[in-house]
């Protein structure tokens, strides 16, 4: 009798505002931010994600970026996210070929117990030389291949942070059979390693079909909230000393090969297809007295042949993998195309209801 659908907000729409939550987070914070910055970087921070051009399709539900203004901080709520997403496609696509050569997927979590905002830093630099003096155990020898990630979470009531680290790693299919490390024996190394007899959370699984989409998110996510550093100028200047200069994502092994491959291009197979006909170019500004985007201009746009040429072969992508998994018993297709811009939307939920208030 009547559209129920009609006013409901498109995936678009939500996407536009995730990007709009994410420029809101970083005028909570700007102002603490100055004295880290020099005058150019403040600046920039300041307007980043200000002037953002979209191709849309013609029913605008589909748009995907094409230019942006963003300043590169670690700490600036957008860019982070902008950077997880990207390593996302990266780990999946590394994930895929090392599925191909036969490889397991397990994932590992090693954690130290909460430390003041002082012993922060150190703390991390601890638990990174306790990873390699596990590493060269001769048990450990069967985690050779993976890409870790350090992350810090803020605990408000007990003013006191968390470091830990997130891995994939890639073993063989014996390793069931031999060589095995059960969470009691990784548990006992991790304590030896760490020197602290009073760590009581570490974990390792294998990989299944939604866990392994579960672990490329673990790994690629932020390595801080907004939500948590956003807390107060106390805890971000806090998070900024520990982050400064830090290396918080580490390929090694086979994928740090691979990742060299990915950025050349020759792991576009396993990348993530879009056949979306784009036919415009809008512009959005940011508004910042109404804190939100703005669209100040829509042009028409026809794709270029090498546009034409990606899309047609994205389609024949889709249609190779539709034959291939009639024929496969496994579900890896299916799940490693999944949208990791909507993944980390999920993920991202919760954190935009925190720091949006």
């Amino acid at each position: 009798m009547h559209d129920t659908t009609k006013n409901l907000p498109s995936q678009a729409s939500r996407e536009l505002e995730r990007f709009a939550g994410k420029r809101r987070s970083n005028d909570r914070v700007i102002g603490w931010m100055e004295k880290h910055l020099t005058e150019s970087a403040h600046a920039a921070m300041k307007h980043c994600g200000d002037y953002l051009v979209f191709l849309e399709d013609e029913s605008r539900e589909h748009r995907k970026l094409e230019v942006g203004y963003f300043c590169k901080q670690r700490l600036c709520a957008g860019c982070a996210w902008r950077e997880a997403v990207a390593n996302a496609q990266c780990i999946s696509a590394i994930s895929q070929a090392m599925i191909e050569q036969g490889y397991i997927m397990l994932m590992v979590t090693l954690t130290v117990p909460n430390v003041p905002g002082a012993k922060l830093r150190k703390t991390m630099q601890h638990l990174s030389r306790s990873w390699l003096r596990l590493a060269k155990r001769e048990r450990y020898a069967v985690w050779r291949d993976g890409v870790r990630k350090m992350e810090i979470t803020y605990n408000s009531k007990t003013d006191t942070y968390h470091p830990h680290m997130h891995m994939v790693v890639y073993v063989k299919p014996g390793y069931f059979a031999r060589g095995y490390i059960s969470r009691a024996q990784l548990l006992k190394d991790w304590r030896e390693c760490t020197g602290q007899p009073e760590v009581t959370q570490v974990d390792v699984r294998r990989c299944r079909n939604q866990g392994s989409t579960n672990a490329v998110l673990e790994v690629s996510k932020y390595a801080a909230k907004a939500s948590d550093y956003a807390h107060s100028e106390e805890v971000l200047d806090t998070f900024y000393a520990a982050l400064h200069h830090s290396r918080l994502l580490t390929y090694f092994g086979k994928p740090k090969d691979l990742r060299t491959d990915y950025q050349c291009g020759r792991l576009a197979k396993y990348e993530e297809t879009d056949t979306t006909r784009y036919t415009m170019r809008v512009v959005y500004v940011w508004q910042a007295l109404t804190a939100k985007y703005d669209e100040r201009e829509v042009q028409s746009y026809d794709m270029d042949a090498a546009e034409l040429e990606r899309l047609q072969r994205d389609e024949r992508k889709l249609q190779a993998m539709a034959m291939e998994k009639a024929k496969r018993a496994t579900e890896l297709d299916e799940l490693f195309r999944t949208s990791w811009v909507r993944e980390f939307a999920k993920v991202d939920d919760a954190d935009m209801e925190v720091v949006d208030d």
